[in-house]
């Protein structure tokens, strides 16, 4: 989770405060959603993405690629966004 919380902060890095952010949870994920849920504020609290809205989907599926990742699909940010190489910062790949 630890992860997650410094992707969030890079992520709002420029002034921008993080309103939503949506994860999926692979099927062997070693993290539980309920847990992610739980631990939601504790995790954001201090950062840009504190009082956020949190969305998580669950994979069943136990034969895909990532089914042991949590995947920050994407993120919502109210103010200013740098643009990064794979374009604006609003939408990120996974953490393992």
């Amino acid at each position: 989770m630890k992860d997650l919380r410094a992707k969030l902060v890079e992520i709002a890095r420029t002034g921008g405060r993080i309103r939503t952010a949506r994860l999926w949870v692979g099927a062997l994920s070693p993290v539980a959603a309920e847990a992610i849920r739980s631990h939601w504020s504790e995790v954001v609290t201090g950062t840009p993405a504190e009082g956020s809205e949190l969305v998580v989907e669950v994979s069943e599926d136990l034969t895909d690629p990532r089914a042991r990742s949590i995947v920050l699909r994407e993120v919502g940010v109210e103010g200013p966004v740098e643009p990064t190489d794979r374009g604006t910062a609003l939408t990120r790949d996974s953490y393992p």
